[in-house]
């Protein structure tokens, strides 16, 4: 029993130590983090992930909020609003 959880614990360990190493995050969140508003609309033309989170499971609108930013909170929701969605027939 004790082998299997101890087992278990260094995989874990392993997984999370590759993922921060390989750079898992987000583009869109770190510009946000540092409140680079032309990254983040570059960003969002190539089709990143606005979504996507960091390590720490921060996003860039959670960052946008932080910071104070409504604009950069805008930009970041923008693409939802404008996204093409079935319209109803009359």
């Amino acid at each position: 029993m004790r082998t299997t959880r101890a087992a278990g614990c260094a995989a874990l360990l392993w997984v999370l130590i590759v993922g921060i190493m390989s750079g898992a995050g987000s583009e869109v969140a770190d510009a946000a983090q540092k409140g680079d508003r032309a990254t983040v609309q570059r960003l969002i033309q190539q089709k990143a992930d606005v979504n996507a989170a960091q390590v720490d499971v921060a996003t860039a609108l959670h960052w946008a909020v932080y910071r104070d930013e409504p604009e950069l909170a805008d930009i970041l929701i923008r693409p939802v609003r404008t996204s093409k969605r079935p319209t109803a027939k009359a």
